[in-house]
């Protein structure tokens, strides 16, 4: 269906009526004739095609993973990935965080020690980010705030138990 639309060329207030077509048209402001024939939007007024706008690039796997901090993280998929396997995600900090509760244990001779600084045990909100096609935006947020939540639960734990030591 043809939409009213804004051309830069005969109606800049608006009115020009735009319709999908196949082949070579030429630039609005340039006025030259694309090289190769495409699907564009075409101005029924004046015959010129309106240029597709270029959409920004996805991050990589890769590099969310070399990503420092969460800055430039776009949606549901960049935030799930960094947070269950980037260096810096929450899940990183909260095992490293339980590794230490469970060295310390370890150097102060305790065999148990709270299931909450059991990383291997605790994988169920990680699992979930790694599953984050399945999981909404409001899901991934959750699982992550429960990961920082843990983390800084252990932390306390390990002020609190270990006071001698500095937590980091």
């Amino acid at each position: 269906m043809a939409k009213s639309e804004v051309c830069k060329n005969c109606c800049p207030d608006g009115g020009a009526i735009f319709e999908l077509d196949f082949g070579c048209w030429p630039h609005v402001s340039t006025k030259e004739w694309m090289a190769e024939p495409a699907w564009v939007k075409v101005c029924n007024n004046c015959g010129h095609y309106k240029p597709k706008r270029k959409s920004k690039p996805k991050l990589t796997f890769d590099e969310i993973l070399n990503l420092t901090d969460e800055t430039r993280l776009k949606n549901k998929r960049d935030r799930a990935i960094f947070h269950a396997f980037a260096e810096a995600g929450a899940w990183k900090k909260y095992k490293a965080t339980c590794e230490e509760y469970a060295q310390n244990c370890k150097d102060n001779g305790i065999e148990k020690f709270p299931v909450v600084a059991h990383h291997w045990i605790n994988t169920y909100h990680r699992d979930k980010l790694a599953e984050h096609q399945k999981e909404s935006a409001w899901a991934v947020n959750y699982h992550v705030s429960r990961l920082k939540a843990d983390a800084e639960k252990v932390k306390a734990m390990l002020a609190q138990d270990f006071p001698t030591r500095e937590a980091q």
